[in-house]
C-alpha cells in the first residue's frame, strides 16, 4: 500500500505535457526547451523516482532530432558519444532522403500524373494508351530507384508506394481487357458478383463506364448518318439516348468525360433543332408559292377566257388585229419616253 503511494506521488511529480516521441531512441521521452530546465527535473524528482524505481536520471543531455533536452539514467560519457554519433548518422540519413526527394520530385511528380491519367483513360476504355503510359511509369520508377543509394532509401522516397499504385492499375488494366472480350452474361455476373472487394467494384464501375462508352460511340455514328439524311428527330431521339447512358458513366475522370461527351451531344440537338427549323420554313416558303402561282394562273385563265369571248380564240383575225393594234401602241409610247428624256437632256 505504501509503495502505491509513494509510485503514485511519484508519477505526479513527474511531467505529463512534455512527452514526445524521440525518432533516436524509438519511444516517447519527457522534452525540456532548456538545460536549465532539464537539470531542475533531475534535482527535484531522481530521489523520488529512485525510491519506486531502480533506476533514476542523472544527466541531461541535448538530443538534435528532437531539437530540445532529454534525461537519462546513463552516467556513461562514452555512451553519450556513441548516442551523439548515432543520432549525427541519422541526421545524415534524413538530410540525404529529404535532397533525394527534390532532386527526384519532378520525375516522381510526372510518373504519378502518368499514372493518373492511365486511370482516367481505363474509364474510357482506351487500354492500349493506358499500356503505354504504365510502361513509361514503371520504365521511370525502375530509373528513380537505380538513382537513388541504399541510404536515400528509395522506399521512403514514395517509390514503393508509387510501384504498387503501378501494379495495382496493371491488375485492373488485364481484368478489363479479360472483361471487355467475355460475353454480356459473364459481365453481368461479374458485376452482380456478390461481397466484392474494393477492387472488384473499382473494376464493375469501369466496366459499366466503358460498355457505356462504347454505345455512345455507335449512336454518334447513327446521329452523323441521321444529319446526312436530314433525319432530325433521328438525330433528337438518339440524342436523347446518349444522354441516359452519360448518366452512367463513374469513375476517375468522370466529370471531364461527361463534360466533353454533354458538350457534343447538345451541340448536336443544337444543329438538328436548327435543321428543323430550316426545313419548316422551306415548306412554309414552298406552299406559299404554290398558293401565289396558283392564284396568278387562274388570273391569266380568266384573263384569257374574257379575250376569247371578245375577240376569238388565239390566231383568229379579229384577235391578231388587236395584238398588232396593242403592239404599235406600246412602240409609240415607247418613242414618247425617249422624246422626253431628249428633251430633258437638251
Amino acid at each position: 500500500m505504501v509503495q502505491r503511494t509513494e509510485e503514485t506521488k511519484c508519477e505526479c511529480m513527474k511531467p505529463k505535457k512534455n512527452h514526445k516521441f524521440c525518432v533516436a531512441c524509438r519511444r516517447p521521452k519527457m522534452l525540456f526547451e532548456t538545460e536549465a530546465e532539464a537539470q531542475a527535473f533531475i534535482r527535484f524528482n531522481s530521489g523520488d523516482i529512485l525510491k519506486v524505481s531502480r533506476k533514476a536520471p542523472v544527466r541531461s543531455y541535448y538530443c538534435q532530432l528532437c531539437g530540445g533536452y532529454h534525461v537519462t539514467s546513463n552516467p556513461s560519457k562514452d555512451d553519450a558519444m556513441h548516442m551523439d554519433e548515432r543520432d549525427k548518422k541519422m541526421i545524415e540519413e534524413i538530410d540525404e532522403i529529404i535532397r533525394a526527394k527534390e532532386r527526384e520530385k519532378p520525375t516522381l511528380t510526372s510518373i504519378s500524373e502518368k499514372m493518373e491519367q492511365a486511370n482516367i483513360l481505363l474509364t474510357k476504355g482506351a487500354f492500349a494508351e493506358v499500356e503505354s503510359l504504365l510502361k513509361e511509369s514503371r520504365y521511370d520508377l525502375r530509373s528513380v530507384r537505380q538513382r537513388l543509394s541504399r541510404r536515400s532509401n528509395p522506399d521512403m522516397c514514395g517509390v514503393a508506394r508509387r510501384e504498387s499504385i503501378l501494379n495495382l492499375y496493371v491488375q485492373k488494366l488485364e481484368k478489363l481487357k479479360e472483361l471487355t472480350a467475355a460475353s454480356e452474361e459473364e459481365q453481368e455476373t461479374f458485376i452482380k458478383k456478390e461481397g466484392p472487394t474494393k477492387e472488384d467494384k473499382e473494376i464493375a464501375t469501369a466496366l459499366i463506364s466503358i460498355n457505356a462508352m462504347a454505345q455512345i460511340d455507335n449512336l454518334q455514328k447513327e446521329i452523323s448518318n441521321a444529319f446526312d439524311n436530314q433525319d432530325y428527330a433521328l438525330v433528337k431521339t438518339l440524342g436523347c439516348k446518349c444522354q441516359l447512358l452519360i448518366d452512367s458513366i463513374h469513375g476517375p475522370g468522370r466529370k471531364e468525360i461527361t463534360k466533353q461527351l454533354n458538350k457534343e451531344i447538345h451541340k448536336a440537338l443544337h444543329k438538328a433543332k436548327v435543321g428543323q427549323k430550316k426545313i419548316t420554313k422551306e415548306l412554309m416558303m414552298q406552299k406559299e408559292l404554290e398558293r401565289k402561282s396558283k392564284y396568278l394562273n387562274d388570273s391569266i385563265g380568266e384573263f384569257d377566257s374574257i379575250m376569247d369571248k371578245l375577240l376569238g380564240k388565239p390566231g383568229s383575225p379579229e384577235r391578231e388585229a388587236f395584238r398588232r393594234e396593242a403592239l404599235e401602241y406600246c412602240s409609240q409610247m415607247e418613242e414618247n419616253e425617249n422624246e422626253s428624256l431628249d428633251v430633258t437632256d437638251n
